[in-house]
């Protein structure tokens, strides 16, 4: 088993093991905010550059809350085929999505990048 895998079945396993549920029954542990409003203030009030990649088959309810981030004009949007575990299922098309981003972020001022 390569590393990578081993990673993705351990984090996996964890919320298993710790709160007898799979990892996609545990969320809001790791929300930055309570409220979907105090989330959108935290956005706009942002100096960093924000990208939001939006999973096209999450629960609804979650799908929401992503598309909601995305109605700020500073904020860049891509949309994936994948769901709430886009990670684990979409590796491969998500590293050429936010490569030129992530690009942009760290070029000097007037730089060009190649990739």
């Amino acid at each position: 088993m390569k590393p990578c895998d081993q990673f993705a079945a351990n984090r996996l396993m964890f919320p298993l093991k710790e709160f007898g549920r799979p990892s996609t029954f545990v969320t809001g542990g790791l929300d930055p905010a309570d409220e979907r409003a105090e989330l959108l203030v935290m956005l706009e009030q942002q100096s960093a550059p924000v990208m939001v990649i939006v999973a096209d088959h999450a629960p609804p309810s979650s799908k929401a809350e992503m598309e909601a981030m995305t109605k700020s004009p500073e904020v860049q949007v891509a949309h994936l085929p994948g769901s709430l575990g886009m990670a684990e299922e979409l590796g491969d098309a998500i590293a050429p999505t936010i490569l030129p981003f992530l690009q942009e972020g760290i070029a000097p001022a007037g730089s060009q990048l190649s990739s």
